[in-house]
């Protein structure tokens, strides 16, 4: 285990809340910044490689859209100096408006919850998702 565990386990754990903050809150440049060029996300069983299919797929998301991600049981599952792997799970509650989003949204049950593994590199001093996979484990019937 590196001297400086903790450290990086932080460090990536923040990262991966910053992803999410910035998917709902609709920053896509800020979600674009937690990834490496050639990083990649399984979306929902899209293959999204690299930052252009990310940035594409996040900018086609309906704009009627309240979406909030609650991310839970996050771990560092596995941790090296130059690598880490955090598995988690994203609970994903959504409503669609007939026009524009208004706060506060009808809330229902979650719609789904995903089981994710998110691969962390350390790259020139900078800590980025090289890859951030997600399994359905459970959907609303």
């Amino acid at each position: 285990m590196p001297e400086n565990t903790l450290e990086i386990e932080w460090t990536c754990c923040q990262l991966l809340q910053r992803f999410y903050h910035a998917l709902d809150a609709r920053d896509y440049d800020a979600c674009a910044d937690c990834f490496y060029d050639d990083g990649y996300w399984n979306r929902m069983g899209e293959d999204l490689n690299g930052l252009t299919a990310i940035r594409a797929a996040m900018s086609n998301r309906n704009p009627k859209l309240a979406i909030r991600h609650v991310l839970s049981n996050v771990h560092p599952w596995e941790v090296a100096p130059e690598q880490v792997i955090v598995r988690s799970y994203v609970s994903v509650y959504l409503h669609l408006f007939q026009d524009a989003p208004v706060v506060p949204a009808p809330l229902r049950d979650p719609k789904s919850i995903w089981a994710l593994e998110t691969t962390f590199v350390l790259r020139a001093g900078r800590w980025a998702i090289q890859r951030h996979d997600g399994a359905l484990v459970m959907t609303r019937a």
